[in-house]
C-alpha cells in the first residue's frame, strides 16, 4: 500500500520528487526502509518511532539522507537496543542520522499492558516527541 501511495503522489504531484519523507511506526519501519529504498531519489527523509529492525536492513542503502529514530528508553515491546542498530543501518549508509532515546519511567508492574503500550508509544513523551520531529522537519526544508 506505502509503495502504491508513493507512486501516486509522485503522478499526481512530480515536483514533490527529493522532498517526500516517509514515517514507519514499529514494524513499519521495515516497510519505511524497503519502499524508501525502491524511491530513493525521491525520498529526503525517514522517520521510524520504535522500530524493528526484523526487514530494515535496507536502511543500509540510504546514502545521503536524513534518518530521525526516536524510542523510548522503557520500551519493553520493541526493545530501544533495536533503535540503535537501525541507527547503526543508516549511519552506515553515510545518512545524516539523529537518535533519539526518551528517557521513561517503567511500572513495577511488568506484566501491565495499558502501561506497556504507553511506554512503547511514548505516550507520556508525546510533546517532547513532537518537538524533536518539529526541528527535523524545519532542518530538512
Amino acid at each position: 500500500m506505502l509503495r502504491a501511495g508513493v507512486q501516486w503522489v509522485l503522478t499526481q504531484w512530480p515536483e514533490s520528487s527529493g522532498n517526500i519523507v516517509l514515517a514507519g511506526f514499529s514494524m513499519g519501519s521495515a516497510t519505511v526502509a524497503s519502499v524508501g529504498a525502491d524511491f530513493l531519489a525521491e525520498v529526503r527523509g525517514l522517520l521510524i518511532v520504535a522500530g524493528q529492525t526484523a526487514g530494515a536492513q535496507r536502511l543500509t542503502e540510504f546514502v545521503g539522507k536524513s534518518v530521525l529514530i526516536v524510542h523510548g528508553s522503557e520500551d519493553a515491546t520493541v526493545p530501544p537496543k533495536c533503535s540503535d542498530k537501525l541507527a547503526s543501518y543508516a549511519k552506515a549508509a553515510g545518512a545524516q542520522t539523529d537518535l533519539h532515546i526518551f528517557q521513561q519511567v517503567s511500572s513495577p508492574d511488568t506484566h501491565d499492558m495499558r502501561q506497556s503500550f504507553k511506554l512503547h508509544h511514548l505516550w507520556d513523551e508525546k510533546w517532547d516527541v513532537q518537538a524533536v520531529v518539529l526541528e527535523w522537519l524545519r532542518k530538512l526544508i
